[in-house]
């Protein structure tokens, strides 16, 4: 579900690359518990932050989202999912600018209760495969 959401996003299967992803994923954003949005990337990661990354949120399946990062463009598309000590997609910035400058279009992405990402489905949160 959200991998396919993902590639969606990066223009695979034929949906509309433009879409935002800022939707919530079911109900109306009434529905939903506010949360502030996560801290820029340039902000939360140290090191290099590759210039050409945006940042995105993904509504998750147990509300109300993903953080995620993009990085690149091209036909293949690279999804790296985060690290565990506690830094979520900051770990991979580096290898994701190496794939990024080598034609190929990178999602970084933290998983539920992950680097800046939230659910508040712990059924959801807790198992990772009903994530993707």
């Amino acid at each position: 579900m959200l991998i396919t959401g993902i590639l969606a996003l990066a223009g695979c299967g034929g949906s509309d690359p433009s879409a935002s992803g800022s939707a919530p994923a079911s109900g109306t954003s009434a529905e939903m518990p506010s949360l502030p949005p996560p801290t820029p990337i340039e902000q939360f990661c140290t090191g290099t932050i590759p210039s050409a990354i945006t940042q995105r949120q993904l509504p998750a399946p147990g509300g109300p989202s993903l953080n995620s990062a993009w990085l690149g463009s091209g036909k293949t598309v690279a999804v790296l999912l985060h690290q565990g000590d506690g830094n979520g997609l900051c770990g991979f910035l580096f290898y994701a600018d190496f794939l990024a400058k080598r034609g190929i279009q990178v999602a970084l992405l933290d998983l539920c209760n992950h680097g800046q990402s939230y659910c508040l489905n712990n059924p959801i949160a807790d198992d990772p495969a009903a994530q993707g």
